[in-house]
């Protein structure tokens, strides 16, 4: 089955009264690529959510965002009463000698480093579970996205892999013509030559060896071969990007083969089909899982 690298997945919950989206997103890569944001209290739990990444998305650049709805008193940050009192009275006496009024030691006191701190927030494991839930669910999203847009570069695959062979196919009455016509060509060639200076036998060897030359059967075998197991490849149970990629790359070599060889315009007219239809290929396996 074959797997997109492009997806989505969103999922909310709630626990402790404090509301939580998480928002998961791929595109295509080489890699496993993740960028991963929580919540600061959480931002131990970062290598347990890459694991869980790694093992059901695999690969692509994975963006996963958690972001919350929290009110204006948890947000409020808590006044170093201490150090704000050291600082406003080091200004004063500062202040004596520039007359500076204390609206403005207050306002400079209050932006000095230290005064305001934000509570550490402890982690609640049952807390944990719910939003790793939520995780799991965005997850799954993404996975069935991948999926469903699988299934659709499964179809576009197959038919293109179909087209190969059937343009293939299409070389076979071009073959004998393509033979006829260099054995005329040599006949021609030979009959401006004084026939006694040839050797006949000589001569016998060399054009069947050149006709070797021009033989496209093994490309031929071969090229359906690929052509088989891609298909084969296409139906596996998991994803097989990469797999699909090396046997595309075997299938090339065939197709130029037989274009080197074909020497017959015809021929050589479906060779480009074909090329065409395996660039359209690869174009698509840079975004298969």
């Amino acid at each position: 089955m074959v797997q997109s690298m492009t997806g989505f997945g969103k999922a909310e919950v709630v626990c402790n009264k404090k509301s939580y989206s998480i928002t998961i997103k791929s595109v295509n890569s080489k890699n496993a690529d993740f960028n991963i944001k929580l919540p600061g209290q959480y931002r131990d739990k970062e290598h347990e959510v890459r694991a869980k990444l790694l093992s059901l998305v695999q690969r692509g650049k994975v963006d996963l965002y958690i972001s919350t709805d929290r009110s204006s008193t948890d947000l409020a940050s808590k006044i170093n009463r201490d150090i704000f009192n050291t600082y406003f009275e080091d200004l004063k006496e500062l202040s004596k000698e520039s007359n500076i009024a204390e609206e403005v030691l207050f306002t400079i006191a209050s932006r000095l480093p230290n005064i305001l701190s934000q509570e550490v927030e402890e982690v609640d494991e049952n807390d944990w579970k719910i939003l790793s839930s939520g995780i799991d669910e965005a997850i799954d999203q993404l996975v069935q996205f991948r999926k469903k847009e699988g299934s659709v570069l499964e179809k576009d695959l197959s038919s293109r892999v179909k087209g190969i062979v059937k343009r293939l196919d299409g070389i076979r009455p071009f073959e004998k013509e393509r033979i006829d016509t260099l054995k005329g060509r040599l006949n021609a060639q030979l009959d401006q030559i004084d026939a006694e200076k040839v050797n006949r036998d000589r001569f016998e060897q060399e054009l069947i060896y050149y006709f070797e030359k021009f033989d496209i059967t093994e490309e031929k075998v071969r090229l359906v071969a690929h052509c088989d197991l891609f298909s084969e490849t296409l139906n596996e149970k998991n994803s097989q990007g990469r797999k699909l990629g090396f046997i595309s790359q075997e299938m090339g070599r065939e197709i130029n083969t037989i274009g080197s060889k074909a020497n017959h315009v015809k021929i050589q007219q479906l060779v480009v089909e074909m090329k065409d239809e395996l660039e359209k290929i690869k174009e698509q396996l840079f975004n298969i899982l």
